[in-house]
């Protein structure tokens, strides 16, 4: 096998994104390994061995609405009230609408959250090969103090799921390595633990990191989907992203604006 590659060239059933943010699951996007939509994929502040303990334990308490309080807001990509689980940490900063109150918002977000709990765990059950993926911020401290702590977490992992073959591949920021450069090492053969330089040298970004330096650890890997459930998958994604071409909503500077095939219109002028 090539020790630059991380599991050599390989195939996956299912592959998913475990964190620590959003931009991992991008990553897989972009590299064509995302089938489906996980229920890790959009959310942050917990840590790796709190995803493991989720995908462990069913998602139990994952998401319930006693357990929610507001804690901001943000305006970029879409415009979104940020809300915490104040019992187990975890960030939701993509689904819950600006200014809608939660006794409207909670009952779509928890549905599209059971949705994807019970998909992933359905690909899962149907799966023979697992490719699970960890992708550390730039600007976060490691989440794992030592390789030692990976072999104990893929153990937990073949101990829930004895009959799959699953790999494990972690992903850390190592500004002393060039632009282009990355290292994998084998901790098992079933464990992965690669560095490169993530931090992109223009357009700083802790979140968007370095696609180019990234993928190269990525090469030989792919994965398989059934043909219809790869179809619908792709079509809500065209679907969604082409709405944002026609129309889009965006607050700036305390202004409002839409974005109409380009245009922006401003809906108010005023900051508040």
């Amino acid at each position: 096998m090539d020790k630059n590659q991380a599991f050599g060239r390989k195939k996956y059933d299912c592959v998913f994104s475990l964190g620590e943010a959003c931009y991992c699951a991008k990553y897989l996007q972009k590299m064509h390994l995302r089938r489906f939509s996980a229920p890790l994929d959009w959310v942050a502040g917990v840590s790796f061995s709190g995803r493991i303990d989720f995908l462990l334990d069913g998602f139990a308490g994952y998401i319930n609405k006693g357990d929610l309080n507001l804690i901001g807001q943000r305006d970029y990509p879409e415009p979104c009230d940020i809300y915490q689980n104040t019992r187990t940490g975890m960030i939701f900063n993509h689904d819950f609408p600006l200014n809608k109150n939660l006794d409207e918002s909670y009952p779509a977000v928890r549905e599209k959250y059971d949705r994807r709990i019970n998909n992933l765990y359905r690909r899962l059950a149907e799966a023979q090969s697992v490719l699970i993926v960890y992708m550390e911020l730039v600007e976060t401290p490691p989440a794992i103090g030592s390789s030692e702590e990976l072999v104990a977490q893929m153990n937990r992992l073949k101990e829930k799921f004895p009959d799959k073959e699953i790999n494990l591949m972690y992903i850390r920021h190592n500004e002393a390595l060039p632009d282009g450069g990355f290292t994998i090492d084998r901790v098992t053969p079933d464990i992965c633990l690669a560095e490169c330089y993530n931090r992109r040298r223009k357009n700083y970004s802790p979140t968007v990191g370095n696609y180019d330096n990234v993928r190269k650890i990525f090469r030989g890997l792919s994965s398989r989907g059934k043909p219809l459930d790869t179809f619908k998958y792709e079509l809500r994604r065209f679907v969604r992203n082409f709405g944002k071409i026609i129309w889009r909503h965006k607050i700036k500077d305390g202004r409002e604006y839409i974005r109409i095939l380009g245009i922006k219109c401003p809906l108010n002028n005023k900051k508040p």
